[in-house]
């Protein structure tokens, strides 16, 4: 069994949310301490991602889709459902505009982080609603994406549920 089947089905019987059989979109989202440990305690409430090319998320999450947050080389350990989607070409004043607006909302007060994105061209920024933490559901994802679709992108219209 492929392992984004396996983490849905184990999803299902870990979890009784009622996000897990909503007919939802879902994500897999790859995150690093610190911020996956800010996101749970709630103190981190925009995630962002960015990049040279256009790759997930950019252009396909929307409100409403759930994200499972994965520990870097570890488990999910939690999900939120994906609010307000701001999906943006970069330029030097945007990116200005961006850590002036929303460093602290994205637990990125340090000018390296800024500084390592100045060759991006593209950004995502996903408000994070309803995170809940959830016991660790080991998946066997083993490639380096940082965001995954796996159920029910914009061009598979293919839903959990």
């Amino acid at each position: 069994m492929a392992w984004d089947i396996a983490l849905v089905e184990d999803l299902r019987r870990t979890c009784a949310a009622e996000a897990a059989n909503s007919g939802v979109r879902v994500h897999v989202v790859v995150m690093l301490e610190p911020f996956l440990s800010l996101v749970i305690a709630g103190r981190k409430t925009v995630e962002s991602r960015f990049s040279v090319t256009r790759r997930a998320p950019y252009r396909c999450v929307e409100p409403g889709d759930l994200m499972l947050l994965k520990k870097a080389g570890g488990p999910v350990v939690g999900f939120s459902t994906a609010g307000e989607c701001q999906f943006l070409e970069l330029t030097p004043a945007v990116l200005q505009r961006l850590r002036r607006s929303y460093a602290r909302l994205l637990c990125v007060e340090d000018p390296a982080f800024w500084s390592s994105k100045e060759r991006c061209r593209f950004a995502t920024l996903v408000w994070l609603r309803d995170v809940t933490p959830l016991p660790p559901i080991w998946c066997g994802k083993k490639d380096r994406r940082g965001w995954v679709p796996i159920a029910g992108s914009r061009r598979d219209p293919v839903f959990l549920g």
